[in-house]
């Protein structure tokens, strides 16, 4: 009986401490506050802004968020509210406050894992289907391609689009067929389908670029911008790091095109306005219509199983990494404006370097 009441405090300090480390990590986490991903849609004059996250959708005066934003710069998880004051020149109370909005919102990251917990799988993939879903509709959002109806962009930007879409679908292939070189089983088998099925597809885009006057020489001589190549690379380093992560790519990229049932209507307007013949935008629109065909925006809801990674460690480089190839697409689109949209003197189409031009 002893020996039972000599265990009794010890087992209770253990819990205690347990408590006292829980309440610790949560003070921290508020005082030194890290933002969940969150999206934000904020539009000049509009009366609401909306924020959303892995699991939420929220309205915002859109006065607020515009305030909010100096203050989101800065919670990083490495300030202090007080720093967060400083940085953002706004009141500490008034951050504060803002921050115990977002906690309550459940905005705020929580007290980390231990790292040598792992994830059930099927939370990581839920997690992570979701995120791609949220990605590729921000992604669709600010595609380049979507905003050549609403904004005055020369038709150079049509031109400039079409050609790093060459270089990119002639490189998609290259990059599964890299990335099969990783996998195994099931999913080596899965990669070498899908890099059967992508390719060839950029002759869609040569035959495209050709009717609205190019030729092949100097489409196929062309360079790509470097955000282009720069996807290549993070592709092909995130397929090498896990092979399974082909599957999240492609419920990302293959979201932010255009959907099914206004590839007509989209061809059409193109065309019409960029004073074009009408069929010139058909080859390429053909091609996205393959591309919905083959069902390929849906591999990773067909093969959820094949993505199996539970350790936390590793989930967060692959989150950090599709983080990153997301940004590289949003890269794509601002540089094929920046480049074709004001040529002033640049070649187009993009030339390669070469010694001999030295």
């Amino acid at each position: 009986m002893t020996g039972d009441l000599g265990r009794e405090p010890a087992e209770a300090s253990a819990a205690s401490r347990a408590v006292a480390t829980g309440i610790k990590a949560f003070q921290n986490s508020l005082e030194y506050p890290r933002l969940r991903e969150n999206i934000w849609q904020i539009m000049p004059g509009e009366p609401a802004a909306y924020v959303e996250t892995l699991d939420s959708l929220f309205e915002v005066p859109t006065e607020q968020a515009l305030s909010f934003m100096n203050i989101r710069t800065h919670c990083t998880g490495h300030n202090s509210i007080e720093e967060i004051a400083v940085r953002s020149r706004v009141p500490a109370e008034i951050v504060r406050a803002k921050i115990y909005s977002l906690f309550t919102a459940g905005l705020l990251v929580p007290p980390q894992r231990t790292p040598d917990e792992d994830l059930p799988a099927e939370t990581a993939r839920e997690r992570l289907k979701q995120i791609g879903e949220i990605w590729g509709r921000e992604l669709t959002r600010h595609f380049v391609a979507n905003e050549l109806l609403d904004d005055g962009l020369p038709k150079d930007v049509l031109v400039g689009w079409l050609l790093e879409m060459y270089h990119y679908v002639k490189d998609f292939p290259e990059i599964i067929a890299y990335g099969g070189t990783k996998a195994t089983g099931k999913l080596a088998d899965l990669y070498a389908r899908y890099a059967s099925e992508e390719s060839g597809h950029e002759e869609f885009v040569v035959r495209t670029l050709m009717n609205i006057g190019l030729t092949r020489g100097e489409i196929e001589a062309s360079s790509p911008l470097v955000s282009t190549r720069l996807i290549g690379f993070l592709m092909r380093e995130l397929f090498e790091f896990e092979p399974a992560t082909v599957l999240l790519v492609a419920s990302i990229i293959e979201a932010h095109e255009t959907p099914e049932d206004r590839l007509d209507a989209f061809q059409r307007q193109l065309e019409r306005k960029y004073d074009l013949r009408r069929g010139d935008m058909a080859p390429y629109f053909q091609h996205q219509l393959i591309d919905v065909s083959l069902g390929h925006s849906k591999l990773l809801e067909d093969n959820l199983e094949l993505f199996a990674v539970r350790d936390v460690a590793a989930l967060d480089r692959i989150v950090d990494k599709m983080h990153d190839l997301k940004h590289a697409f949003e890269l794509q689109s601002s540089e094929i404006k920046s480049y074709y949209g004001n040529l002033s003197g640049m070649y187009f189409p993009r030339q390669p370097m070469t010694f001999s031009a030295l």
